[in-house]
């Protein structure tokens, strides 16, 4: 493929419309492989996740002289085992959602679904818009339809290590006597603090 910056004196052009079509020619070139790349690299995240979990969970990087799961990924991905982990958490929590739309569906805008309850990720309306808006945009959306999935910029809190411990405790328990082992930690901790409150009200 030519560029622009090779359409020299060497190769003249004839006239000024043979100049507009090949830039039109061009520009349509070029939006069309933005647009390949963009559709390819929605489903790669997807496409990694599976690689890494089959190999994790059928310890198949022993059989290529690695020592653990860990020591496989940091020599196969070493740039962005970051996004294979992130990767492989969103993909195990979105399991209510089908193949077909995941890979549809950017890893951002993945991301953003996995703090949902499973029940609003049901919406078909809602996979939707997560496979076409930006992750910004999905998530104001998301402020209007779901506003109790608390989607809202972060708070940050800090604990200590035995702090944590205890905490931790707690919210596991609290998962236990839920009967949701997938309930985020967030969740938990929210859950036990409405049903304090509400005990405090009725002293």
């Amino acid at each position: 493929m030519a560029s622009l910056g090779e359409m020299t004196p060497t190769c003249p052009i004839s006239d000024n419309s043979d100049l507009a079509a090949q830039r039109h020619m061009f520009a349509v070139e070029l939006d069309g492989r933005a647009r390949s790349i963009e559709k390819q690299w929605k489903s790669i995240w997807v496409e990694v996740a599976d690689i890494c979990i089959t190999m994790r969970d059928s310890n198949l990087w022993a059989e290529i002289g690695f020592h653990s799961f860990s020591d496989w990924l940091i020599n196969a991905c070493p740039t962005s085992r970051s996004m294979a982990y992130l990767a492989i958490g969103i993909r195990e929590e979105l399991k209510d959602i089908s193949d077909d739309d995941l890979r549809k569906i950017p890893l951002g805008n993945a991301e953003i679904l996995k703090n949902l309850p499973r029940a609003s990720r049901s919406d078909r309306k809602l996979l939707d818009e997560a496979k076409c808006q930006p992750p910004r945009s999905f998530v104001s959306t998301l402020l209007q339809t779901a506003p109790l999935a608390h989607l809202e910029r972060l708070v940050k809190k800090h604990f200590s290590a035995s702090q944590w411990i205890a905490i931790d405790g707690v919210i596991e328990k609290y998962k236990v006597r839920m009967d949701d082992p997938y309930m985020g930690d967030a969740d938990a901790l929210e859950g036990m603090a409405r049903e304090l409150e509400e005990f405090w009200k009725s002293e």
